[in-house]
């Protein structure tokens, strides 16, 4: 149903809320817990993501991105905030697990969490957050473990989004921007 309703769309911009991170890390890492020789456990996952059921993250990817216009993930439920972008091709770290090189358009994905200070830590440490597989907008440190929230800002004279992580000021503290004529990340 999604595939047809996205394909049927003629919005420039398509906001798809999600309660599952559906991209948080395609490369497999060590797992908190060790086998009984104390050594590292494989894991595809981190916690209840979307990496963690693998093919249906794949299909979901492929359908957004395969869709007629642009068409944005809102997400969180990690206990941090940043933006995470899937580019279509071949020759990136999570272009084989992601299947990448059958990608129409770009995938971003907005992960807000925390406006609380039960959730967020104020962890500020790249080691805290991992970005092995090179999704993150920005760079390796470009996340805030400081209460936080989205914002998406359409710009329709320029066809263009601004994809924001504010601070609990509203200050912005991460931006993406997208050229919804494209469906291209700019910046």
């Amino acid at each position: 149903w999604l595939a047809a309703a996205l394909g049927a769309s003629t919005a420039p911009l398509q906001l798809i809320v999600s309660g599952s991170v559906l991209v948080a890390d395609a490369l497999t890492q060590d797992c908190w817990e060790k086998d009984p020789e104390g050594q590292a456990v494989p894991c595809p996952c981190d916690s209840d993501d979307f990496d963690c059921y693998r093919p249906a993250q794949i299909n979901l990817l492929h359908t957004i991105a395969n869709s007629t216009s642009c068409a944005v993930v809102l997400t969180g439920d990690h206990h941090y905030s940043d933006i995470r972008v899937v580019q279509p091709g071949a020759g990136r770290a999570y272009s084989e697990p992601y299947m990448t090189a059958a990608l129409r358009r770009p995938v971003v994905q907005v992960m807000a969490s925390g406006l609380t200070h039960s959730t967020a830590t104020g962890t500020r440490s790249c080691a805290s957050r991992p970005n092995p597989a090179g999704l993150r907008a920005g760079g390796d440190c470009a996340f805030t473990a400081d209460p936080a929230f989205g914002m998406v800002d359409v710009d329709w004279a320029h066809n263009e989004a601004s994809l924001q992580i504010r601070n609990a000021t509203g200050h912005v503290v991460l931006e993406q921007r997208l050229d919804l004529a494209k469906c291209q990340t700019i910046g």
